[in-house]
């Protein structure tokens, strides 16, 4: 990510009114942050804020730069109507765009009603089965799952998800979440491996935007019994 942002960084210095390039500057905050491999401070919030505010302001046609926003504004500033409000204009530019309709399924789990997001979620798995988003995808069903009391598939897609994508922090913190409570699988050697590796802790989840606290208590607990540290 660091060598992507020097690449850009050397674009804009050159044209500074690139909207591209801004909202993919935008971008290079957010993606570690939601794929779980770092947090972010309050100075790299207000730089991925002005980026991604200055590239709507040049390019109002552009799905991806209000993809962009409408994360920033959800990962990263919790204004959930904002970044609906994004969201909804990157796909009425881009009705197909699967990363937008993943975006908008996301803000009903953050916002504290999961079932609302399963179904449209669901949807994108058949939709494009073989997208590099559908780890994340079967990820925050799982995560979905969970909140909504279903145990059975929450592991189902968290061990799709981790299973794609055995790297990513995210899907083993919402699979080791999801596997709680399954005494076999915690008790394995290849599960104690993954919560070392990762060196998942209770407060890994709370990376991502939930508002309810019951929903962060929830993946805290749960990590807690998977073995993660405090």
């Amino acid at each position: 990510m660091e060598a992507a942002r020097a690449v850009l960084e050397t674009v804009l210095s050159q044209s500074p009114d690139n909207a591209m390039a801004l909202a993919m500057m935008a971008s290079t905050t957010l993606v570690p942050l939601f794929a779980g491999y770092a947090s972010v401070d309050q100075s790299e919030v207000s730089q991925a804020t002005t980026f991604a505010d200055k590239a709507v302001g040049l390019d109002a046609n552009n799905d991806f730069i209000f993809q962009t926003r409408g994360m920033v504004r959800c990962m990263l500033l919790k204004d959930f109507a904002g970044a609906a409000s994004d969201f909804k204009r990157s796909l009425e530019i881009n009705p197909n765009f699967l990363v937008t309709r993943f975006s908008l399924a996301s803000l009903s789990i953050y916002s504290g009603d999961p079932k609302a997001a399963i179904n449209p979620l669901r949807e994108l798995l058949d939709v494009s089965p073989e997208d590099p988003l559908i780890p994340m995808v079967y990820t925050l069903l799982s995560a979905a799952c969970l909140l909504a009391d279903d145990d059975k598939l929450a592991l189902q897609y968290a061990r799709q998800a981790h299973d794609r994508a055995p790297l990513m922090p995210t899907c083993a913190a919402i699979y080791a979440a999801a596997a709680a409570q399954d005494r076999e699988i915690v008790g394995s050697k290849a599960f104690s491996s993954m919560i070392s590796r990762f060196d998942l802790r209770t407060t890994d989840l709370e990376k991502l935007p939930f508002v309810r606290r019951d929903d962060i208590e929830l993946f805290r607990s749960r990590l807690r019994i998977a073995g993660a540290r405090e």
